[in-house]
């Protein structure tokens, strides 16, 4: 599962420490998903051991195995629970509802992770939260790839929304997506306009290449300014439509017929977390925006009732 580090323009935990959030985050998901695979065995008399993997740690009674993870910490908050409640939720599921639950339960926690930090909290969307595209990615992807979802990039003068950006072990993604139907066609009618026909209907609007231009310009200007270099490459992805006459300049397309190689490729990719990669990623994010309030004022407000 991939590491959300931005959103936005939010307060991300990401933002400090960058090196130390990222190995937190491999053993904190470890650590939840071990304990509540243990709550499921022991729910539906397995045994804790399962052929093929490494044997769980730190076995718990039922009411002490699930928990809510808090970010702020470096270790994990049990949290009491009936313990007659929890048999019953996970009494009867088998092995793949448990993982829908686990990553459900864990996106949610890396939304908490990519919208505030141990001082400071964003006002997030809550449209985030069923967000289809961001949960898809996040749970294909690999845990060696950083995810930012159209984070918000200083420049010379002002800020700027910048496209998808997915920083893996060989390279970086620039990514727009194109939610068309699985009718839906698109072509590139020039250099400033695409076109989408559905249903015998034509529809122009401003080219995606465009916006992956100034997002690409500015990832590689943070690159060359921290003294390091890394591929990009930016790409047009539309995973329910047809791209049609894709001799555009600039991007690389992948539509429904090149959209699951061109994710299989990054999720068979072998290689580990580089340090080229996490000097990029730590760039990259000391370059994004934030817009944030401090938690002693939200706390502030709601102690005095304003």
């Amino acid at each position: 599962m991939a590491q959300l580090i931005k959103m936005k323009d939010y307060a991300s935990r990401y933002e400090y420490h960058f090196l130390h959030q990222n190995a937190e985050f491999l053993a904190a998901k470890k650590s939840y998903w071990q304990r509540m695979k243990t709550d499921w065995m022991i729910a539906n008399k397995s045994s804790p051991k399962v052929s093929g993997e490494e044997p769980l740690e730190n076995n718990t009674r039922m009411g002490k195995a699930v928990n809510r993870l808090k970010w702020w910490k470096q270790e994990e908050e049990e949290v009491e629970i009936n313990e007659s409640d929890a048999y019953l939720f996970f009494k009867g599921k088998t092995l793949e509802e448990l993982k829908d639950i686990f990553y459900d339960n864990w996106f949610l926690i890396q939304l908490e992770w990519a919208s505030s930090t141990i001082s400071e909290i964003s006002m997030m969307d809550p449209k985030l939260k069923y967000d289809y595209r961001l949960r898809t990615l996040l749970r294909e992807l690999p845990d060696t790839y950083f995810v930012m979802y159209y984070p918000v990039f200083h420049t010379k003068q002002t800020t700027m929304e910048g496209a998808i950006t997915i920083i893996g072990p060989v390279g970086i993604d620039v990514v727009h997506i194109l939610e068309g139907t699985m009718y839906s066609v698109f072509e590139p009618a020039d250099s400033r306009f695409w076109k989408e026909y559905v249903n015998q209907k034509q529809h122009t609007f401003v080219s995606p290449v465009l916006a992956l231009k100034r997002t690409t310009n500015v990832v590689e200007a943070v690159l060359k300014q921290a003294g390091t270099t890394f591929p990009v490459q930016a790409t047009v992805v539309s995973p329910a439509s047809i791209i049609d006459n894709r001799e555009v300049l600039y991007a690389y397309t992948a539509d429904k017929r090149e959209y699951k190689r061109w994710m299989e490729r990054r999720i068979n990719n072998p290689s580990p977390v580089k340090n080229r990669q996490l000097f990029s990623a730590e760039a990259l994010m000391g370059q994004a925006a934030t817009v944030s309030v401090l938690r002693s004022e939200i706390y502030s407000s709601n102690e005095y009732g304003e």
